[in-house]
């Protein structure tokens, strides 16, 4: 399986609003797209991350190019900044792990 992982960290009050209002409607689409096993969501030193596992690479990259998640990756230099990775695994990271890898890996 791929594990995705995510962090964002908005630039201000209002950026955070603007990103929340797609944030939240787009996390709730990630457990309902195909080829989705896992999704989770949590806060961390100001940073909304997300914790995805998918069957496999071409299922995570259906969810990636989906018309709503590209409007977000449009809005993402507006609203703030942050780092993405994805690797294979056989099992779903703990958040400790998953910051850990996202730590040392993100993009």
């Amino acid at each position: 399986m791929i594990i995705a992982i995510t962090g964002f960290k908005p630039r201000s009050f209002l950026k955070k609003l603007h990103f929340l209002l797609h944030a939240i409607p787009l996390f709730q689409l990630a457990p309902k797209s195909s080829g989705n096993l896992h999704a989770q969501r949590f806060t961390h030193q100001g940073y909304y991350h997300t914790i995805t596992a998918w069957e496999s690479r071409d299922a995570m990259m259906g969810y990636v190019y989906s018309p709503a998640h590209q409007k977000a990756i449009d809005l993402y230099d507006v609203l703030g900044e942050g780092l993405t990775c994805h690797y294979e695994s056989k099992e779903i990271p703990s958040v400790s792990q998953a910051l850990k890898y996202w730590k040392v890996n993100g993009r």
